[in-house]
């Protein structure tokens, strides 16, 4: 792969966290070119019915593209900025095509961001869905579709503030773990890496295999509808 120049980086970034669209749009194309840069558009939804604080939700973005362009040179590009009134209970269906239908055509993938708690009910439905899903509905951190290309976040500005074992912000390693999961990651059982399946006990790392099978992914990796 070849690195990509910081210059970039610092561009790249600008554009995401502060959807810049004058310019960013033919300066990301041309630097998709210049390097081995996937660009993976995004549409970022708030719950309204309990809202992340957006200040956490641009920090922790910037933070993960940051990441995602430097390990990997996947450029997460923010194109969207919506609200999400669904359902977070939904089945695995529904959700995708709401959340298709919300975002429109232009984002590869969809984060919704929420301060929810998971109820029983709720989580009885993502044990059956979800691989990710625990035997205790408050470990469940956020779980995601990689056919329908989303990502729902739980108790966002909380795991924000908590920090892992390692010192890390939870909500930080939880995001990294489900954007693998969107790239066909599986868990896998090296506690060093982010891909580990316990928030607790993973130190939240980029691991050589874990780079290694992303990089095998990067631009095999598709969602709904866009195959």
């Amino acid at each position: 792969m070849i690195a990509p120049q910081k210059s970039w980086g610092r561009f790249l970034i600008a554009c995401i966290v502060f959807s810049l669209p004058i310019g960013c749009a033919k300066q990301i194309q041309h630097l998709s070119q210049a390097t081995d840069t996937r660009i993976v558009t995004v549409c970022i939804l708030n719950d309204t019915v309990a809202p992340a604080d957006l200040n956490i939700v641009q920090t922790v973005m910037k933070e993960i593209a940051i990441e995602y362009y430097q390990h990997v040179g996947i450029a997460l590009e923010i194109v969207t900025w919506a609200t999400y009134a669904g359902d977070l209970g939904s089945w695995d269906l529904d959700q995708g095509i709401l959340l298709r239908r919300i975002c429109g055509e232009t984002s590869d993938i969809r984060i919704v961001f929420s301060n929810q708690e998971i109820s029983q009910a709720d989580f009885e439905i993502f044990a059956k869905e979800n691989a990710d899903s625990s035997k205790e509905p408050s470990i469940l951190g956020a779980s995601s579709n990689s056919y329908f290309g989303y990502i729902l976040v739980y108790e966002t500005d909380r795991r924000f503030t908590e920090n892992t074992m390692w010192s890390e912000s939870k909500l930080l390693v939880v995001l990294r773990h489900e954007i693998g999961h969107l790239f066909y990651l599986d868990h896998t059982h090296n506690a060093k890496s982010f891909m580990y399946p316990s928030l607790f006990e993973s130190e939240g790392l980029w691991t050589q295999g874990t780079r290694k099978q992303l990089l095998e992914n990067k631009y095999i990796a598709r969602w709904f509808p866009n195959f």
